[in-house]
């Protein structure tokens, strides 16, 4: 994603993402309706204050999960876990614990299958994967 210009990022980080991922909004809007809004209600009954209180938080989560952070945060991040992993894997080859690796089916970013078995390789595992 780092090499997306910014104007095609939106649609890259869907084209990403957005197969595994559901909407933001239709994510914020679960979260309110489903989750929050029927223990809120009463709540507001008992409790206005404290009620108007969890909205106006709840209103601040929603705008959270709703928006899209800009390229350059993304590109930072993506950056630091490079960084991270790089640091991390300069001493794998040095452990020699007994090993199990485990991948699911419902990483975004990752083919899990294949960085499973490639973490399996490097450190020794082998195989049966």
């Amino acid at each position: 994603l780092s090499k997306v210009p910014q104007a095609l990022f939106p649609a890259a980080l869907f084209a990403l993402l957005g197969r595994k991922t559901f909407d933001a909004g239709f994510v914020a809007t679960a979260v309110r309706d489903v989750l929050v809004e029927r223990k809120l209600e009463k709540l507001r009954e008992s409790e206005p204050a404290l009620a108007a209180y969890y909205d106006a938080a709840l209103a601040h989560l929603v705008d959270e999960i709703s928006s899209q952070p800009p390229k350059c945060w993304f590109d930072a991040r993506f950056a630091n876990l490079r960084a991270g992993c790089g640091l991390l894997e300069e001493g794998w080859e040095a452990l020699q614990p007994p090993l199990l690796v485990v991948a699911g089916t419902a990483d975004a970013l990752l083919r899990s299958d294949v960085e499973a078995a490639r973490l399996a390789a490097r450190l020794g595992g082998g195989g049966g994967l």
